[in-house]
C-alpha cells in the first residue's frame, strides 16, 4: 500500500491543510451536550455485549432496542448540531469570499447539510436525490469553469477529475478517514503550479476534534 503523502508532489498536486476550530453558541452547545450524552450512556451499557467493539457492531446491538435506537437518533442530532452551526456558516462565507476565483468543493455530512448551504450561498447542491442527467450536466458545468462551487455529502466519485479544483472545504463528515481521503483526493488531481487547500471547520469541545485528529494522521501516513 502506498500512502496519500508519498504521492504527493510526483502523483499528486501539493496541498496545504488548515483546520479552523469553531465554538458552538450556547443553545447549540446545550443541545450538542443532551443528545451526545444520551448516545454516550447507551454505548456504555451495551460496552459489555460487544466482541471487537467496532463501530458496525456497536450500531448493530443498540438497534435491537427501542432505548438503543433512540440512543442513535440522538447521536444523529448532535451531529446534525455540529454540521449546521452558526460560526461555520460564518467560516464558510469568509472562506468562499477569499476563493471566489478558484473552483471549490464544499462537503457536509448529510444532503439536508448540502441544501442548506446551498440555499444559503446560492451554490450548486450535488446529491444523491439529484437526477444522474442533472448531476452530469452539473459536473460538466464545474469542469468547464461556469460553476465554480458544489457541495455534497458524497466523496464525488461520480467520475470526477478536475484539475481544476483546487479548494476543498470539509463542513462536517459521517464516514471516518476513509471518506476524508476521498474527498482531499478530488482536489489533488495534478496540474502545473498547482498548490491545493483544504479546510477542515470542526467545533470545539465535540467529537469532530478527535476525528481531526485521526484525518491528520492518516493524511500524514
Amino acid at each position: 500500500e502506498v500512502g496519500l503523502s508519498e504521492l504527493v508532489g510526483t502523483h499528486l498536486a501539493p496541498y496545504e491543510r488548515l483546520v479552523i476550530p469553531v465554538g458552538l453558541d450556547e443553545a447549540e452547545a446545550r443541545a450538542y451536550a443532551s443528545a451526545a450524552s444520551r448516545f454516550d450512556a447507551a454505548r456504555r451499557s451495551v460496552a459489555g455485549a460487544l466482541h471487537e467493539g467496532t463501530y458496525a457492531e456497536l450500531v448493530a446491538v443498540l438497534r435491537r432496542s427501542e432505548s438503543g435506537r433512540k440512543a442513535l437518533l440522538a447521536q444523529a442530532r448532535a451531529r446534525r448540531i455540529v454540521e449546521s452551526a452558526a460560526e461555520k456558516t460564518r467560516v464558510l462565507e469568509r472562506l468562499l469570499a477569499r476563493h471566489r476565483d478558484d473552483r471549490v468543493l464544499v462537503f457536509t455530512a448529510t444532503a439536508d447539510g448540502a441544501y442548506e448551504v446551498a440555499r444559503h450561498f446560492l451554490v450548486a447542491p450535488l446529491t444523491s436525490e439529484i437526477g444522474r442527467s442533472e448531476r452530469s450536466a452539473m459536473l460538466a458545468r464545474f469542469e468547464a469553469g461556469s460553476v465554480r462551487v458544489l457541495v455534497s455529502p458524497q466523496v464525488l466519485n461520480e467520475g470526477l477529475d478536475v484539475p481544476e479544483a483546487d479548494v476543498a472545504i470539509v463542513l462536517a463528515s459521517s464516514r471516518g478517514v476513509r471518506e476524508h481521503l476521498q474527498r482531499v483526493g478530488r482536489v489533488l488531481r495534478a496540474r502545473p503550479g498547482k498548490r491545493a487547500m483544504v479546510y477542515e471547520i470542526v467545533c470545539r469541545g465535540t467529537h469532530e476534534i478527535a476525528q481531526a485528529t485521526r484525518r491528520g494522521h492518516a493524511l500524514a501516513a
